[in-house]
């Protein structure tokens, strides 16, 4: 095995002391430039990788921001990743991954080792909330927390109007002609995570019926058991294929869901959209390439992860004090060829 180049290893090739490796390190401005120079060219040549873990305890920084989720496979929050990592790569910070997989009392111990266990400089959580005791925690540490998709009072936060986004659908399939409107979500899903999203796009969906002197029918509101593909197929063929009067859907669960309805409702020779029309929500970069072309709810999720590390960041530059940085996106209507 190679033996591991330590600090020590590249302040004996330069003729420096260690401290002076760790001052050139860190930027100190004091070294000089011949000296900075021979140490930045022997790290490289040596192969040398600073111990993050050492440092962070002699400087109390790690640079990094935690980054948590129950999980990362709906396509929406690849979108939000993305807008994460292409913001944070002109920083020299890292992103560090943690997940729960929906499990609750994980969840919790999870938010403490980010809090206490000195593993990263601030927090960014998609959709998930910690309990009241730890928000009170993060709030006393002055330990920067941004949330993506809840608003929570007194938290920094990220979030598309999803009411808006629930009315627009549902509004557009009205004006479109449809009258028996069905609306599948994870509702599931988001009660054990303590989030409102599917929540508020259902409310949406409400008032949107209601605007236009429709009756809303509890059992329209049809709730799945995940965000994947398969669900959305599995949906029509146990509900929508018995429901010949529904006309169209709104897939509040999101463009995946919407698109295994379609799918499955193809393979039943149902046409698309004069049998049945579809509307998802996200759009994902897949919606105009299928065919028939997927209608649906833009919400920028590059954008919302690219504002989640500035606020991140600007909270660590404002020495952690607790102001809260709230942005709302407006969600927006993409017209393609499933209504």
């Amino acid at each position: 095995m190679a033996k591991k180049i330590t600090i020590k290893d590249v302040a004996k090739k330069v003729g420096v002391t260690a401290t002076t490796v760790s001052m050139v390190i860190n930027n100190n401005p004091s070294i000089p430039q011949r000296t900075r120079e021979k140490v930045l060219s022997a790290i490289k040549e040596l192969n040398y990788y600073p111990n993050i873990a050492a440092r962070s305890l002699v400087y109390g920084k790690t640079n990094t921001i935690a980054l948590f989720a129950d999980f990362l496979y709906p396509l929406f929050y690849q979108q939000i990743l993305h807008g994460i990592e292409h913001r944070i790569a002109a920083t020299p910070y890292y992103v560090l991954h943690f997940s729960a997989f929906r499990e609750e009392t994980a969840r919790d111990d999870i938010f403490r080792k980010i809090l206490y266990g000195n593993v990263a400089d601030g927090l960014i959580s998609l959709n998930r909330i910690p309990s009241a005791e730890l928000l009170v925690a993060y709030r006393k540490e002055k330990f920067p927390l941004v949330i993506i998709e809840q608003d929570v009072p007194g938290v920094n936060s990220v979030v598309c109007d999803n009411f808006r986004g629930g009315y627009l659908a549902t509004d557009y399939l009205i004006r479109k002609g449809r009258r028996n409107i069905c609306c599948i979500a994870a509702l599931s899903d988001d009660l054990r995570g303590g989030s409102d999203v599917q929540v508020k796009r259902i409310d949406g969906y409400k008032s949107a019926l209601e605007d236009h002197g429709l009756s809303y029918q509890p059992d329209n509101v049809i709730d799945i058991p995940n965000f994947y593909f398969d669900a959305g197929k599995q949906c029509y063929r146990d509900v929508l294929k018995k429901r010949k009067a529904i006309d169209a859907v709104f897939s509040a669960a999101g463009d995946a869901i919407a698109i295994g309805v379609m799918h499955a409702a193809l393979g039943e020779k149902v046409k698309i959209p004069d049998d049945l029309a579809i509307i998802g929500y996200d759009d994902l970069e897949v919606d105009s390439f299928i065919h028939p072309a997927l209608t649906t709810i833009r919400q920028p999720g590059s954008q919302m992860g690219s504002k989640a590390i500035e606020i991140a960041l600007r909270s660590l530059d404002e020495n952690r004090e607790n102001n809260v940085h709230k942005v709302v996106f407006e969600p927006e209507l993409i017209e393609r060829e499933s209504v």
